[in-house]
């Protein structure tokens, strides 16, 4: 999962560098791109890692790209506002909290085995498979998260299924968050937490990979298509300009280059999304109260 969340932010930084800025756009020779909240508090971080396939971007768009980081959806839909941000990335509940704030859109989003959603899994230990979910309350609970703000929005929504609040801390004695779901693991095995949410993919995987390390776990309850987070832009984007974002990202994602890269951390590939694919998770965001019925 550490793999993937470095991959979201290297592709952050690639759609940027694959970006030709036309005057009609803006007068500045710069892209300014947003992360918000992120778990990589540097988009430094990324450049280093991926220094060699950066200057072969950088070369071909001949453009000064500012990344800049702001710590929260406020000071994000100060700068919509303000013009000063073109493109960015955030978690899937920070998306729509800045879309009720201001209008902005899908581009991308990451595929995994040829989907751009995920399945989350509410994970117990197999000696407890015979329990239900009220079992677990005041119980030690761990998830796993792209970001800060819970990534996703499971298990909030499986808690208000069954009737309890949404919200972790009033049905788990401890709730702890993980960067990745193998942490996770390891800690239900050796019984630092006593279930977790993780996705369904690390156990299929772990499943041909380290058997031993799943053997012993049950899975109580699974949420499907839950999607990965997109890279948005606004809505008032020039036209050519969004098509040549686009199209840019997923002709490198087609490269011998963008192919290894996608290889090396198990993703498929990146899709093009709209707003239509996010209306079952954006009504999930405003059944657990995030955001309200209205986009700007």
């Amino acid at each position: 999962m550490n793999k993937v969340r470095v991959l979201i932010y290297s592709f952050i930084i690639i759609i940027a560098l694959c970006v030709w800025l036309p005057p009609a756009q803006s007068s500045s020779d710069t892209l300014r791109f947003v992360i918000v909240n992120p778990e990589i508090g540097n988009p430094q971080t990324v450049l280093a890692s991926f220094k060699p396939l950066m200057h072969w971007m950088s070369n071909k768009v001949k453009r000064k790209i500012e990344v800049i980081v702001l710590p929260d959806v406020e000071k994000t839909v100060a700068e919509l506002e303000a013009g000063t941000i073109d493109m960015g990335y955030t978690g899937i509940i920070d998306y729509f909290k800045i879309q009720t704030q201001f209008q902005i859109e899908p581009l991308v989003t990451i595929v995994q085995r040829k989907k751009p959603s995920y399945t989350s899994c509410f994970v117990i230990p197999l000696k407890f498979k015979d329990k239900s979910l009220k079992d677990f309350k005041n119980t030690k609970f761990g998830y796993t998260s792209f970001h800060k703000v819970v990534g996703g929005l499971y298990p909030q929504v499986f808690l208000l299924d069954n009737g309890y609040s949404p919200k972790l801390e009033d049905f788990f004695s401890e709730v702890k968050s993980y960067y990745s779901d193998i942490s996770a693991i390891y800690d239900i095995l050796k019984g630092a937490i006593d279930a977790c949410a993780i996705s369904l993919a690390t156990l299929n995987t772990l499943k041909i990979t380290s058997p031993g390390l799943v053997r012993n776990l049950h899975i109580l309850h699974q949420q499907e298509g839950l999607m990965f987070a997109p890279f948005f832009n606004r809505a008032d984007m020039d036209s050519a300009l969004k098509e040549k974002i686009i199209t840019e990202t997923l002709a490198f994602s087609k490269t011998i280059e963008g192919r290894q890269l996608l290889m090396m951390f198990k993703v498929d590939d990146l899709k093009i999304v709209t707003d239509k694919d996010y209306e079952a998770d954006r009504q999930r965001a405003i059944r657990l109260g995030y955001i309200s019925g209205e986009k700007k």
